[in-house]
């Protein structure tokens, strides 16, 4: 095999590679756009569910379904927490939602239920006011008809470390 024949056959080769290579690249393109749109798709559905299950105007009505599982779950420790759909103080304002230890947190924990109120990152907080310092009312509706509300409200400490 003469020296050019081997230049020749080398040549043949890298290009068949390099076919293969831009093969592979275009697939690999073809697949990437799929899964950028699929993820883009899930990230319009979720925020349209957001949307749908926001209320705006600071209020938040949050029936706990299936209860004694939740409870259960908290108890032995498999959930420790629930969260409640997201809501907004406003229809421009701060986006939250509820924390729930159905079997308690910290001190409380197997004693009381803990809820916390849960600043989200949101759209408009570019304009919001920062720390976070309104009032926030919980108010826990006794569901056997007894009539042993529990309502509360507080002001966040805003100096408080929690993230």
């Amino acid at each position: 095999m003469t020296e050019i024949t081997k230049v020749k056959d080398d040549i043949q080769h890298l290009n068949n590679q390099l076919i293969s290579y831009y093969s592979s690249f275009q697939r690999l393109s073809e697949e990437y756009l799929k899964i950028r749109t699929n993820s883009q798709e899930i990230n319009i559905k979720q925020k349209r569910e957001d949307i749908r299950d926001a209320t705006s105007n600071g209020s938040l009505v949050w029936k706990v379904e299936n209860f004694t599982q939740k409870w259960n779950d908290a108890r032995s420790g498999r959930q420790i927490s629930i969260e409640s759909p997201l809501f907004y103080s406003s229809p421009t304002g701060y986006k939250m939602c509820a924390r729930l230890h159905m079997y308690g947190d910290a001190d409380a924990h197997g004693t009381h239920m803990s809820m916390f109120l849960v600043l989200l990152k949101g759209e408009y907080d570019a304009i919001l006011t920062w720390p976070f310092n309104f009032r926030v009312t919980f108010c826990l509706f006794d569901q056997t008809g007894q009539g042993y509300h529990i309502v509360d409200s507080f002001d966040p400490d805003t100096t408080s470390p929690s993230v």
